[in-house]
């Protein structure tokens, strides 16, 4: 399944959800947390070009994908203010860029074997400080890493950004809860409680807890 297919899938899920566990001293306590997700269209001739004098290489399927959407929101709470992960639109790279690259100046030189120093921010994960990113010098052109403050990832977070897309598209659960680092804290609106993905449901009106 192509990673297009794989993430108009997940947009086409009719009531998307999951059922949460509660953090901390809450954490043998359970709640449905609806979702939705916000889907950006199609980048303008200009905007690509700028996209493309940004990422001179490596940036084909990039392109591909902004000719369809300039940044989308997945995974967002339909009560309080989680998101899951975020593609930047265009005009928002610039400033997400000069935000990691501040960040990348106390990395040692000798420690960037990824080039990072040389990335464009093309994503975040809301709420973190952490970005996704895209090298445009050295062997991983055309690789998406996750830059995580408080892990430092030698290791491509995808080989590919159509392989990024269908990663983010996947497996939600896991991905907030896991790969990405346990950033997106639903609410219920009414108590204190932060509320972390345990398992996604396309419609939550099959879910049980």
């Amino acid at each position: 399944m192509s990673a297009n297919t794989k993430l108009q899938e997940l947009l086409a899920h009719p009531a998307p959800g999951f059922i949460c566990e509660g953090a901390g001293s809450a954490h043998s306590k359970k709640f449905l947390a609806k979702i939705t997700h916000q889907v950006a269209g199609p980048a303008s001739a200009s905007t690509l070009s700028k996209l493309k004098q940004m990422i001179q290489a490596g940036s084909d399927q990039l392109l591909k994908f902004y000719a369809s959407h300039d940044g989308l929101i997945l995974y967002k709470d339909t009560i309080g203010d989680a998101e899951g992960v975020q593609l930047l639109a265009v005009e928002n790279m610039d400033e997400g860029t000069n935000e990691l690259r501040e960040w990348l100046d106390t990395v040692e030189e000798a420690d960037d074997h990824n080039k990072l120093k040389t990335a464009i921010a093309i994503g975040q994960v809301p709420h973190s400080g952490n970005y996704i990113a895209m090298p445009v010098e050295g062997p991983d052109v055309g690789k998406v890493f996750y830059v995580d403050h408080d892990d430092w990832r030698e290791e491509p977070f995808s080989e590919s950004f159509n392989e990024f897309v269908s990663r983010i598209a996947d497996s939600p659960a896991k991905l907030l809860s896991e790969d990405l680092g346990c950033y997106a804290r639903y609410s219920d609106g009414e108590t204190e409680i932060q509320w972390i993905s345990e398992e996604y449901f396309p419609d939550v009106s099959k879910a049980k807890i």
